[in-house]
């Protein structure tokens, strides 16, 4: 089976210490000159271990590959409303990752084109996440989805202060 003809599926318990390993692999290509070297050892796995310990209570999980073989996964959930002058969209992507070594073969636009549907299927009209600015992979990839970018604003990340960026898509 091509990357192509992967079917998007959704998240299963079972498959949460499987999206936690691909969101680690994926913060330590993208963040390695952004987050200090200590932190995206075992700190980020702790961090993220967390966060994916078990399927979230709302939103929703879709991944591309099967179990064993993740190649991708986005996470979305509620949280929409007025952040810094910006009128969001319901939907948020709190985690939106492909696994580095498969970048730019369709895999995060198949995601992407999933929860689209999905959102709105049940009357969804946008999606909305935060990058951090120094993201520059992941903000070209945003942008060629489509996404528009709402500007700079002070974040952080586990603590750590960064600038982000709020990039928004609507329909």
């Amino acid at each position: 089976m091509t990357l192509h003809q992967t079917p998007i599926r959704e998240a299963a318990e079972a498959d949460m210490p499987e999206i936690a390993a691909l969101n680690v692999a994926s913060w330590r290509s993208a963040y390695a000159d952004l987050l200090p070297a200590d932190y995206l050892g075992e700190p980020v796995e702790r961090f993220l271990a967390a966060r994916f310990g078990a399927l979230p209570q709302t939103g929703f999980i879709l991944l591309h590959g099967g179990p064993g073989d993740l190649q991708g996964f986005l996470y979305v959930e509620p949280g929409g409303g007025n952040r810094g002058g910006l009128d969001l969209p319901v939907g948020f992507v709190r985690a939106f990752h492909v696994r580095p070594d498969l970048k730019g073969r369709g895999i995060g636009r198949a995601l992407f084109g999933a929860a689209c549907a999905r959102l709105s299927a049940g009357g969804g009209h946008g999606l909305w996440l935060e990058v951090a600015e120094e993201n520059h992979d992941a903000r070209a990839a945003y942008a060629a989805l489509g996404g528009v970018d709402g500007g700079p604003f002070e974040d952080e990340i586990d603590g750590m202060p960064v600038i982000a960026r709020r990039i928004v898509w609507r329909w």
